[in-house]
């Protein structure tokens, strides 16, 4: 019978004591990406950039990364990434995952010759990784990718309905980042394919798209498309992809893929979406918005699971808003971030569900990124915005206890008499800093500005951003220059000529370590026992680094393994704990002795 050791390490908790307490801190950062520009994409609004967009956290912390790359030389922290697309302009879509302590687990990329979109990445209770996004294919040498899981045939561009022309998919893969499902929710098409908006998965897998189909027969036969503008819905899929529901929307114009957010509260059964002017300024959903047609720039509507409109709100002025992140907490309450514009006729300040944005009386074009909240009935419960003039809005949220965490990229700016932006000595159009800004739940008032130092004028931005079980920070998306520069725990820059991709974590380096130990499955020694200089292993695969950690749970170094010796000369007399991690990304827990 197999022997199954559980090593659970819970590393350090808050504590009384300071003198074990740690001062949180930048802990670690990768990055990644290719040589040449994307061409698709507006560079201002961060769609047309190498990024990380979204990201998740397993309940055993491990994260789960978002990115959208280009083909030039493509690499991830040194390695180089398997990508499809015609020039290294377009994009792919790259889906990787680390442990607590940022050391690489596993990857996909998901592309073809065409240009590619992702869109979100989810988790469910037993760590299952959802991924949605829009592919492209081609009559070509290089068709749609699912990594080598499912590669689709060449498309024939001939008029006729084709398989291979459909681009919406939900993939499902589980934490080892093994294939598990393919969804398309499009029938056979002849034009380009539909849009894929946003997702969102339920604790059970349950997986909830807001979706926008052109001409077709589609989701299995049961919904018919004649209208050659589209079609919105709801789609809905359980955890082992059977189609469960669809809501068919009224959503005009409906007709882009980004900015568009959805969160959905299973309590409640109920459906949040936010939609923003873009070109077409008549924004409606269900017939609500119509009467106001150009003279709103954004509107948040709360649906039941039939579709119907429970209560809706839109903004009083005329303009054009950014929506960067829509959130929920476990009391059904509503977080929306954005940034805000005045009146494009006058300098009257906008307001939104009661809230009053104010500004700065010397700016002359008041705009800014905000953070509001409501209740699950749309009554205003607080808000609050920067007073200083910028184009860039809050980009992300994520809730922990009595905390909101607000992620952006901003220059020069201020925020409840806190400046936040201003590492940079420079300006222009697409100079900003990353911040993670910490707001009181209850309140709304800012706590604290957590900047992300930088040594260049670049174009930073934080664009997506969780909380893991020991409160550490983990955010993802992109930078122009050097980040964390001056960071005792090292800094990272950019390769390609625009932008890079990054990850990083902010804490105390609190992990909790899982292991699983079958009978020393990767079959790993460690030698000599006890050691006082240094030790080395044996394996019959290949070992990429370690990480040495106390008793107490803090971790002491980690590095890559050279020559398979690690070197122990400053660690004192005592029992240590060394997490080994081979090629293929498996790990296994070690005892150390030190005399």
């Amino acid at each position: 019978m197999m022997n199954y050791r559980y090593i659970i390490i819970i590393l350090t908790v808050f504590s009384l004591n300071l003198t074990l307490a740690q001062t949180p801190d930048w802990q670690w950062a990768k990055r990644g990406g290719g040589l040449v520009s994307l061409a698709q994409g507006s560079v201002v609004f961060s769609t047309g950039v190498e990024r990380v967009l979204d990201l998740a956290i397993d309940q055993n912390d491990n994260y789960y990364f978002l990115a959208e790359i280009g083909a030039s030389q493509t690499d991830y922290d040194g390695t180089l990434i398997t990508t499809y697309s015609s020039n290294g302009a377009s994009k792919d879509i790259f889906v990787f995952s680390t442990d607590c302590q940022g050391n690489f687990r596993w990857s996909k990329t998901i592309g073809s010759f065409n240009i590619n979109w992702a869109t979100s990445i989810g988790i469910d209770s037993n760590n299952n990784v959802y991924v949605t996004g829009i592919t492209g294919n081609c009559n070509c040498s290089t068709p749609t990718h699912f990594d080598n899981d499912s590669i689709k045939n060449p498309v024939l561009f001939d008029g006729s309905l084709e398989e291979g022309r459909k681009g919406i998919f939900i993939i499902k893969y589980n934490d080892q980042g093994v294939f598990q499902w393919l969804r398309e929710p499009e029938g056979p098409i002849d034009q380009f394919s539909g849009f894929m908006q946003k997702t969102m998965v339920e604790s059970n897998g349950k997986t909830h798209s807001l979706i926008r189909l052109f001409p077709g027969n589609h989701l299995e036969g049961q919904l018919t498309v004649t209208n050659p503008l589209g079609e919105s819905a709801i789609i809905v899929y359980d955890t082992n992809g059977n189609l469960e529901n669809f809501i068919p929307l009224d959503m005009q114009p409906g007709l882009d893929w980004y900015d568009y957010q959805l969160a959905y509260d299973p309590n409640l059964q109920q459906y949040y979406i936010a939609d923003t002017r873009r070109q077409d300024g008549s924004l409606s959903i269900n017939g609500f918005g119509v009467a106001s047609g150009e003279d709103k720039a954004f509107y948040l509507a709360t649906l039941d699971n039939q579709g119907q409109v429970v209560w809706y709100h839109e903004n009083v002025k005329k303009n054009s808003w950014t929506l960067g992140d829509l959130a929920l907490d476990d009391n059904g309450d509503i977080y929306l971030t954005g940034k805000y514009a005045n009146s494009n006729i006058s300098n009257e300040l906008d307001s939104f569900a009661g809230y009053n944005f104010i500004s700065d009386p010397n700016e002359s074009t008041p705009e800014s990124p905000f953070l509001i909240k409501l209740d699950s009935g749309g009554n205003l419960i607080w808000g609050t915005n920067a007073i200083k003039d910028s184009r860039f809005p809050g980009r992300s949220i994520a809730i922990n206890g009595n905390d909101v965490y607000l992620g952006l990229g901003s220059l020069n700016n201020e925020w409840d008499g806190m400046p936040f932006g201003t590492g940079v000595g420079g300006v222009g159009l697409l100079a900003t800093d990353n911040a993670v800004l910490r707001f009181n739940k209850t309140t709304g008032a800012l706590q604290e500005v957590i900047p992300m130092p930088s040594a260049s004028i670049a174009f930073d931005m934080i664009m997506a951003m969780d909380i893991d079980s020991q409160g550490n920070i983990v955010v993802g998306g992109h930078f122009g220059g050097t980040l964390l520069s001056g960071n005792p725990n090292g800094s990272i820059t950019k390769t390609g000529s625009d932008t890079d991709f990054f990850i990083a974590q902010y804490g105390t380096g609190n992990c909790t370590l899982s292991v699983v130990e079958q009978d020393n499955p990767l079959d790993i020694k460690l030698y000599p026992q006890p050691a006082s200089d240094k030790v080395f292993l044996q394996s019959q695969t290949p070992l990429m680094a370690y990480t040495i950690y106390n008793l107490q749970g803090q971790k002491l170094k980690q590095a890559k393994l050279e020559n398979n010796r690690i070197d122990i000369n400053q660690l004192s007399t005592g029992l240590y704990l060394i997490k080994v991690t081979n090629a293929q990304a498996k790990s296994q827990v070690l005892k150390l002795i030190v005399k």
